[in-house]
């Protein structure tokens, strides 16, 4: 069964712990997409009414797949064609400008980009998944554009015309933002970190799979991750080609300029951008090696 053909539709995924927002966070972003759709984990019991947003459907997580964790955000994929996705969390307040800013991006690159809020650059081999290069926050400014590696999926949006991907190609084990980064840089797609002022974005604070995940030493996606090579020249071939297909014109030159300077260097230098070289370790990391040097280790 294909719900929508074109177009801009969202996905989404909930349970209980966030019913008490998720209203307000659906009211957020629903009138700004042709369709969005909220996966609901555990049980429907006590979800709000979400009738005066009549394009959003609720699916029952115990009439489909079961409780899929993050993976629910996925699901809804194989529900679309030919659309513009935007993977969502929820627990933020969508800003009324997201789908459109997002939706001209996409647009100037025919789809063939992704775009997020959330981003991340690796260091050329990765020995632990939530150390990181550089984190682009979400609730954040972010005064220029930026390259990520790795999206955050909550604020991760493509075209499924350059990125066809299904709720088959996610494995079980939960690394939505890590498969999602991974089949873009398959694809040849960049992935952008869209500019945006401080608070753009607001989250409403509630613990989640980082959380979970990033109190422990090696996870799934570390051992994925470490398979990979992270170097910045793959990304940033990658990025220059997307840039030379844009058509010239005001819209390809107005983007331009609002790529990082240091970046716009990297990309025909072929220098490393310093947010691909700084090094942010988890503060568990930061604790732990400081236990290992207090141990004489």
């Amino acid at each position: 069964m294909i719900l929508q053909r074109g177009g801009t539709v969202g996905v989404m995924a909930t349970f209980p712990g966030r019913f008490s927002f998720v209203a307000e966070v659906a009211a957020s972003i629903a009138p700004q997409l042709d369709r969005l759709v909220i996966y609901v984990n555990e049980t429907l019991d006590g979800f709000p009414d979400l009738g005066h947003l009549p394009n959003v459907t609720v699916l029952d997580g115990r009439d489909h797949a079961g409780d899929l964790s993050a993976n629910a955000k996925v699901y809804p994929l194989d529900l679309f064609e030919e659309c513009q996705v935007f993977v969502l969390d929820d627990d933020f307040i969508f800003p009324s400008d997201y789908v459109a800013r997002y939706r001209a991006i996409l647009d100037l690159f025919d789809g063939g980009c992704c775009v997020t809020t959330h981003g991340s650059t690796f260091l050329p081999a990765v020995d632990w998944y939530y150390n990181r290069a550089e984190v682009f926050v979400s609730i954040r400014g972010c005064p220029r554009v930026q390259l990520a590696c790795l999206a955050g999926s909550g604020t991760f949006a493509f075209d499924q015309r350059r990125l066809p991907c299904r709720a088959a190609d996610f494995p079980d084990e939960v690394m939505v933002d890590l498969q999602f980064s991974l089949m873009a840089r398959r694809a040849g797609l960049p992935i952008w970190v869209i500019d945006r002022p401080e608070g753009w974005l607001e989250n409403i604070k509630t613990p989640g799979l980082w959380e979970r995940f990033s109190t422990g030493n090696i996870t799934h996606h570390t051992r994925v991750a470490r398979e990979v090579d992270w170097s910045f020249e793959p990304f940033r071939r990658i990025a220059a080609e997307a840039l030379d297909r844009l058509p010239d014109g005001i819209p390809a030159r107005a983007f331009r300029a609002r790529l990082d300077p240091d970046l716009q260097e990297s990309l025909v230098s072929g220098r490393v951008p310093l947010s691909w070289t700084q090094g942010t370790p988890s503060f568990r990391f930061e604790r732990d090696h400081l236990e290992i040097l207090a141990q004489g280790g």
